[in-house]
């Protein structure tokens, strides 16, 4: 038993001590792997990174070959050939991008249709047309080759009520002329509802009545007693109210539009504004169509005034006496306001013009354009 023991222990050794050998000799196998891949890497690593190269970009023969040929100097279409390709490249190439300022969305110009670099539209102003004349530009169109009798009629007094303005503009036909206050709020929108609606507007210019100051036409109104230089300033601050408009209208003004001497340099301001005037005739004694004639400055004059007395009655007899005078002389012009009363009786009244040989006309189709 006891030799049997002694024998036995070595034996018991040995199988302990296999496993560490065979785990030995696979990792030296292993080893031996891995140094064999990294040496096969390092001889053929020149090799590998020329192909990764010749895949990732073409040749530089390649690059040369898809050029377009050189032309020929000695011949003679070597430059036309040229502009070709280069007309060719350019057209095929992206469109650029947008500059920094530029605004997004915005087009980047191209250099066509003037020197600006855009193409004009038909809304644009032409510079080399000369001054604008307002009068002619704002001018609702109308077929001057048209001979029946013609009636202006100019409503006054807009945009100091919001509902009688509104009406006017809703309610009478775009050939009505409308006349803004120029004391109103937000005139300037109301211009525009009036442009948008077709009419032709006037701006009215508050001047000085024979019973000044016990009637005060207001703030900025143009008086006598004031020197030209000073009439001009309320002028301008009038007209800078009125953008879009063909002209101003007095407003009272009997005194003042019976001044030669006050009148005359506002008249001719305007002419030079390239504005008409309509004078409301409230005065008899006025001298407008003298200094107008004088310096050929376009005018009308107010023959009518169709609601002097608030009945519909007095309004129809005002509108009969308009068409008397257009049939006599060829044209006639009536002021009202934006009385409820005047308003209907227009609406009832215009259509029937045409019936009658006449026809409602724009306050520019009988201003007196060259005397």
């Amino acid at each position: 038993m006891a030799g049997l023991t002694a024998e036995a222990r070595p034996t018991e050794g040995r199988r302990r001590r296999a496993p560490y050998k065979a785990l030995a000799a696979a990792t030296l196998v292993v080893v031996a792997a891995v140094c064999g891949v990294l040496l096969w890497l390092a001889i053929t690593a020149p090799d590998t990174v020329a192909r990764l190269q010749a895949l990732a970009e073409p040749s530089l023969p390649s690059v040369v070959a898809a050029l377009p040929p050189r032309p020929n100097p000695s011949s003679p279409s070597s430059d036309a050939e040229a502009a070709r390709q280069a007309g060719e490249v350019m057209a095929s190439a992206p469109p650029p991008l947008p500059q920094d300022d530029a605004e997004p969305g915005s087009t980047p110009p191209t250099d066509s249709g003037n020197a600006e670099g855009g193409s004009p539209t038909a809304d644009a102003p032409v510079e080399d047309e000369g001054p604008r004349v307002p009068w002619r530009d704002y001018a609702r169109p109308f077929d001057q080759r048209d001979d029946r009798p013609r009636i202006a009629v100019v409503i006054g007094d807009l945009g100091l009520r919001a509902g009688d303005t509104s009406r006017v503009i809703d309610t009478l036909p775009p050939d009505v002329t409308l006349a803004f206050n120029p004391h109103a709020e937000d005139l300037a929108t109301w211009l525009s509802l009036a442009r948008a609606g077709g009419h032709e507007s006037l701006i009215m210019l508050p001047m000085e009545p024979e019973s000044f100051p016990l009637d005060d036409p207001g703030p900025w109104a143009l008086l006598t007693s004031l020197d030209p230089e000073e009439n001009s300033d309320r002028l301008d601050w009038t007209l800078r109210q009125a953008d879009g408009v063909v002209g101003a209208i007095s407003m009272m003004g009997s005194r003042f539009t019976s001044d030669w001497q006050a009148l005359r340099p506002v008249l001719v301001e305007l002419r030079d504004r390239g504005l008409m005037f309509v004078d409301n005739a409230t005065s008899p004694n006025t001298v407008v169509a003298d200094i107008a004639y004088d310096i050929e400055l376009p005018a009308a004059f107010g023959d009518r005034v169709l609601d002097d007395v608030a009945s519909r009655d007095a309004i129809a007899r005002r509108l009969s006496e308009l068409e008397e005078m257009a049939r006599d002389r060829g044209y006639a012009v009536g002021l009202g306001a934006p009385y409820p009363m005047t308003i209907e009786s227009l609406a009832v009244w215009i259509p029937t013009l045409s019936g009658k040989g006449l026809v409602l006309v724009p306050i520019t189709a009988v201003a007196e354009a060259s005397w």
